[in-house]
């Protein structure tokens, strides 16, 4: 098979993200083309063509498909065609770049895993703030210790409730898979595991507080990332604009609006330091560049199906959506629960043996990684040592642990 030198694009959905965003950067960046456009309205896809200068259009997803002089579609249509039109493409030969977020929830996100598996071809999820310099920068402060050990990431978005979307699909839950938190904060919870990888937990809460859309217009949630905490608040029914994330560490603090044109502001021991990297015209254009390197080069995946599906499933978590999973007795770890049926006296709020509180137990639980588990019961039993009571507990957790010949504490 002779090797492809050019990707020849098509587009399922041109719409609005198309417009300046991402189809201009399809005709860009080099070693790319792009061939035809499909819209249901077909009126308003030879509109498009003529306006961008594309060759060809159509009103039917079976065409660009079924091309033989395509090799790459782009999809960028609501979420909820997502999983369907990749798997399609996929299947029928094509290279994917799939529009965010990946799909609607996990399960659609195992099909196309499963697709990518079955024909051996390549997809990219549009991700793009991954390959944003002003990202990248926000990202090396970070990675450098710039401002020292992060000890805290701040998210927060506030909109106006008579700030609404005229793409009414993006507050319609079955079309977008939630409302304006999925269809914006996605891209935060992706950088966020760009940058820490999977969260070592996650939990959240969601109200619809107006009643003004389908949507939740309120979410808060909290995530570990290796130790790195995370807080995100974000209101789409208040009575101002506010949007920005706060990298808090230990000698100080940088700042940057995601959703915005933004300088960042790094400011150490009273001095502020603010860096410009304005974005390009066409945001999606560095984050192409890399799509094709990966189609046309076998160079680095800039956003896997793998690491695209991430966010969708802190999401499915923050939502309480996540498939819930049948009880059967958990394999033994290496670091045993601190309630290790040690204390019989149980009551509502804490334990009496170990005064360990719900919460604190319901955290040891989502804790997945050895050290950190490790690490939970030394705090406990320093915190009873502190307390100078229930002096029992910690010898008869070591011997728990000895029976059941898992390790004991540190």
């Amino acid at each position: 098979m002779t090797p492809k030198t050019t990707v020849r694009w098509g587009i399922l959905g041109c719409g609005d993200v198309t417009e300046v965003k991402s189809g201009p950067a399809l005709q860009n960046v080099a070693r790319s083309e792009l061939i035809t456009v499909m819209r249901r309205d077909g009126a308003k896809a030879a509109d498009y063509a003529k306006r961008h200068g594309v060759p060809r259009s159509t009103d039917s997803v079976d065409e660009p498909l079924a091309d033989p002089d395509i090799n790459a579609i782009y999809v960028a249509t609501p979420p909820n065609s997502h999983a369907e039109y990749a798997v399609r493409a996929l299947r029928a030969g094509k290279d994917v770049f799939l529009e965010k977020p990946i799909a609607l929830n996990a399960a659609e996100c195992d099909l196309i895993d499963a697709a990518i598996a079955e024909t051996g071809g390549r997809l990219c999820v549009a991700y793009y703030r991954r390959a944003l310099p002003r990202f990248e920068r926000f990202k090396q402060i970070i990675d450098t210790g710039e401002i020292g050990d992060i000890r805290l990431i701040e998210i927060r978005q506030f909109k106006r409730g008579d700030d609404v979307s005229a793409q009414t699909w993006k507050t319609d839950p079955t079309v977008g898979g939630g409302g304006s938190f999925v269809d914006m904060q996605s891209h935060t919870l992706d950088w966020l595991t760009y940058v820490f990888d999977r969260p070592a937990m996650i939990s959240g809460l969601c109200r619809n507080q107006s009643k003004a859309q389908e949507a939740e217009d309120l979410v808060s949630f909290v995530a570990d990332f290796d130790g790195v905490a995370v807080t995100g608040l974000c209101c789409y029914a208040a009575a101002e604009d506010e949007e920005q994330v706060i990298l808090h560490g230990s000698r100080g603090t940088a700042r940057m609006g995601f959703f915005r044109p933004s300088q960042i502001t790094v400011s150490i021991d009273g001095t502020d330091t603010v860096i410009d990297l304005p974005d390009p015209p066409h945001v999606h254009q560095p984050f192409v560049e890399r799509v094709v390197a990966h189609f046309l080069d076998d160079a680095p995946n800039p956003c896997s199906a793998k690491a695209g599906r991430i966010s969708t499933e802190m999401i499915d978590v923050i939502f309480d959506r996540a498939p819930k999973q049948p009880m059967r007795r958990p394999k033994m770890r290496k670091t045993p629960s601190p309630c290790i049926d040690v204390c019989k006296f149980k009551r509502e709020g804490h334990c009496i043996g170990c005064s360990m509180t719900k919460t604190q137990k319901s955290m040891f639980k989502k804790l997945k990684k050895e050290k950190y588990r490790a690490a939970f019961v030394e705090m406990l039993q320093a915190q009873q040592e502190v307390m100078g009571k229930y002096t029992h507990w910690a010898p008869q957790y070591d011997k728990k642990c000895a029976k059941k010949k898992a390790k004991q504490k540190p």
